[in-house]
């Protein structure tokens, strides 16, 4: 089970993928899991 990413958290991975932040990179700093990342930017 995977909870919920916050409007904040959807903020910084808009952009830190603008700025070519990894996935992973992105995951670590919010403390979530790669996947949940994945699915967000695929979503």
């Amino acid at each position: 089970m995977h909870k919920q990413l916050t409007f904040e958290q959807r903020h910084y991975i808009n952009i830190a993928r603008n700025n070519d932040k990894s996935m992973r990179t992105i995951a670590k700093d919010l403390n979530v899991s790669h996947t949940t990342v994945s699915r967000e930017i695929l979503a």
